[in-house]
């Protein structure tokens, strides 16, 4: 891929403090190699597993948005979805 593609994240406390933490992670994806997309997921999911046990157990949500550069019903797309 001709440019580095990234992600931003950030663990909030909302206001309510109940001691529960919020994590928002922003993305752009590489728009031409799959591949590429793939690792950056790859990537991500480290980091927010990484959140996830650091922050434990406070830390219950994550809010996933970007610039995918992908269609939903791509397997690379359908790997960050999950409903609870």
């Amino acid at each position: 891929a001709p440019f580095h593609r990234y992600y931003t994240y950030l663990v909030l406390q909302p206001v309510a403090q109940d001691g529960s933490l919020i994590m928002h992670v922003n993305t752009h994806l590489d728009n031409e190699v799959g591949l590429a997309r793939l690792m950056g997921v790859k990537y991500m999911a480290a980091t927010i597993e990484e959140k996830f046990t650091k922050y434990a157990p406070a830390l219950q949500n994550v809010f996933l948005t970007g610039d995918f550069n992908t269609s939903d019903s791509d397997p690379i797309f359908k790997s960050l979805v999950v409903h609870s």
